[in-house]
């Protein structure tokens, strides 16, 4: 789990690959620091993909012209599921829980710097979405920021 820098050659590169394979039904992108242009070039691309059912984008800040943009793919693209924020899904959240829990279980997994700062993404994640509301995302978005400060609290 690490975050790309989706300039204008990976979002051509996306395009590419998302015209080679026309039945991609699910795209996951964990990315930072995708700019306004490159935004709209997804958009562009991904609003022309009829297969695409889900997309879900997290490890990102958009800012407000991304989420005009990803808006405007909703508007294209009426049956196109998009998850701005991991917290927006509750499957998503549960499955952080659950690697935390194998963390926990497992303490040898923590001494890879790799899952520590994956963790730490994933709070950066939490912070950026204000999972801090009402309902079952936020509680569930509070016990899993809870659950990751105590893991990376606790010695090994």
């Amino acid at each position: 789990m690490c975050g790309n820098s989706l300039g204008s050659e990976g979002v051509r590169e996306l395009w590419l690959a998302l015209e080679e394979n026309s039945t991609v039904e699910e795209l996951y992108l964990d990315i930072t620091g995708i700019t306004e242009g490159g935004t709209e070039n997804m958009v562009n691309c991904l609003s022309k993909n009829s297969a695409l059912k889900t997309l879900t984008l997290v490890g990102n800040e958009i800012g407000e012209a991304g989420k005009d943009r990803l808006r405007e793919l909703r508007r294209l693209r009426p049956g196109l599921r998009v998850i701005g924020n991991f917290v927006d899904d509750l499957g998503l959240l549960q499955a952080y829980l659950d690697w935390v829990e194998e963390l926990r279980a497992d303490r040898d997994q923590m001494d890879s710097v790799r899952n520590v700062d994956a963790l730490q993404s994933v709070l950066k994640g939490l912070r950026v979405a204000g999972a801090h509301g009402e309902g079952q995302n936020a509680q569930k978005a509070k016990e899993l920021e809870t659950k990751i400060l105590q893991l990376l609290e606790t010695p090994t």
